[in-house]
């Protein structure tokens, strides 16, 4: 019951994160139709995929928030009480080397096309921060552009389903 209530919450927040993107920019009664326009595409996959795609960099941008906001639900779902803890627990799961690690798990069940992305992610990676492996940053930055490309194209069914599998490798 719990774990469906998580997934029925990560869709609905999803969803109305991608409402409140596509309506930026436009005030009230453009905001409102673009919300339901959103909510239409939401329920469409076809109509998001025919959004043009932003490059790999900007993918892994909207995915990284994806995975930290999919990571902190769980923990504070699990009812740990101490704030540090938490925040202990979240960075140990959203470190380069953790999603690396999760992304090399999962990659033989990958689509061709997912694949193709996450390769699109890890090469326009760059070099990455001193803390992190190279090759671990580039492949978390591919699990991220993955994560960002399902989100942008509407794909929250694939997407709730990889991030319940990868998180399940804690």
């Amino acid at each position: 019951m719990r774990e469906e209530r998580k997934e029925r919450l990560l869709g609905s927040w999803l969803a109305a994160l991608n409402a409140r993107r596509l309506a930026r920019g436009q005030g009230g009664a453009e905001q409102a139709e673009a919300a339901r326009r959103s909510e239409a595409s939401a329920e469409d996959p076809a109509e998001a995929m025919r959004r043009p795609l932003p490059p790999p960099l900007h993918l892994a941008y909207l995915g990284d928030a994806v995975w930290e906001l999919h990571v902190r639900t769980r923990l504070v779902a699990s009812g740990e009480d101490r704030l540090s803890d938490i925040h202990r627990r979240a960075v140990d799961q959203v470190r380069a080397a953790a999603q690396a690690g999760r992304l090399r798990q999962i990659e033989a069940e990958l689509t061709e096309e997912e694949r193709a992305m996450v390769r699109r992610g890890r090469n326009a990676s760059p070099q990455g921060p001193r803390t992190a492996e190279a090759s671990d940053y580039r492949w978390s930055t591919g699990f991220e552009c993955l994560l960002g490309y399902l989100y942008w194209t509407g794909q929250v069914e694939r997407l709730q389903e990889l991030l319940e599998r990868v998180s399940g490798q804690e």
